[in-house]
């Protein structure tokens, strides 16, 4: 009887968190100005199995990354009711929302393997990946010791991926996964995911994979998804981006990671290099927000001509990420720029006001 009244009381505290205030609070912040509070609550949903409120705030989100995540999160949670909706956005942009196509590997199921085979078909790296996916590891029945792991390389080329696929994350898989130099690509792009999803709290996996980046180029877009995907792998990104590394800067870009947005503007627009630029340009894109809106406002009529192209596309994605009071002072820098600067400056700016 006292059990009984003990998980009662568990089933009504977390009724109550999942439907009460706290998922209430949480849903406020998902839709504020504040990105990071709004993606730390997008989390705490997804662990509150918070499907109602997730599918509610897909389509308010107020920026890609954002709208990312609830996609991401909604896979996790294996949601039937958004399946569709994921599905039409995976199918629509492809490699421009990863996140959709991941999560459809989240569901493992005939339609979502329909789909992504379809997406596949259509060279789409993202759901190539993805097909990796479908098969799940599960903890206890894809156990392997160390003595597995010695006998790795008598293995075929097919069963060394399989087994990175599947392999349940244990002491003897980590260490193996960290210390293990494959022979070809496709054994080094299973690996790669298989570093994804490990737990390397210190980002060790993600360096990993970026050594594995630079053995297998020919797969670069693969492991540059996995890069994305690693837990704990800014730092790693940020790194590569220093190195002017493209593969970093495509990491940032998949994962649209805010905090490589200093890293890149510098790399971009205080000290360019051609070969990098262009993969600077298209990061900034998915990560610029206040700190590029003050950098670049402030001193907009000193732009080089050449870059305003660049400036213009990159100023217009921050302003829709930015705060409101990043907003408004940008606005005023930029009339104020536009009062001693060229046409062609005057011209940039009135388009990035005219988008915002």
């Amino acid at each position: 009887m006292k059990r009984f009244i003990l998980s009662a009381i568990a089933l009504w505290a977390m009724s109550a968190a999942t439907f009460g205030g706290d998922a209430s609070e949480y849903v406020r912040l998902l839709s504020g100005a504040d990105e990071r509070a709004a993606d730390d609550a997008r989390m705490k949903l997804e662990k509150l199995g918070a499907e109602k409120e997730l599918i509610g705030a897909l389509d308010n989100a107020k920026n890609a990354r954002l709208r990312d995540g609830i996609i991401y999160s909604l896979g996790k949670m294996k949601s039937a009711a958004a399946y569709a909706r994921i599905a039409e956005i995976a199918l629509r942009e492809g490699d421009k929302c990863p996140a959709a196509v991941l999560a459809l590997a989240e569901y493992g199921t005939p339609q979502s393997e329909k789909d992504l085979r379809a997406l596949a078909s259509k060279n789409c790296a993202a759901a190539k990946t993805a097909l990796w996916m479908q098969t799940r590891p599960q903890p206890g029945l894809n156990e392997f010791d160390e003595a597995f792991f010695a006998n790795f390389d008598s293995l075929d080329d097919k069963r060394k991926a399989e087994i990175f696929r599947v392999a349940a994350e244990n002491t003897a898989f980590k260490k193996f996964a960290m210390q293990y130099n494959p022979k070809n690509d496709r054994v080094a792009a299973a690996q790669s995911f298989a570093l994804a999803r490990l737990d390397f709290k210190n980002g060790e996996g993600a360096e990993k994979i970026a050594r594995l980046a630079e053995a297998f180029p020919k797969y670069f877009e693969e492991l540059a998804l996995a890069l994305a995907s690693a837990r704990n792998s800014e730092n790693a990104i940020i790194g590569l981006i220093k190195e002017r590394k493209r593969l970093g800067a495509r990491a940032a870009q998949i994962r649209r990671c805010s905090e490589a947005e200093s890293a890149l503007l510098e790399a971009r627009f205080e000290s360019p290099d051609s070969k990098f630029d262009r993969f600077a340009a298209d990061a900034l894109q998915n990560c610029a927000s206040d700190k590029t809106i003050e950098k670049l406002c402030g001193r907009f009529a000193e732009i080089k001509n050449s870059d305003l192209p660049d400036a213009v596309k990159i100023l217009t994605e921050a302003m829709k990420r930015a705060s409101d009071a990043a907003k408004s002072d940008a606005a005023a820098a930029l009339k104020k720029s536009s009062l001693s600067a060229d046409d062609a400056h005057r011209k940039a700016a009135a388009r990035i006001l005219g988008q915002s």
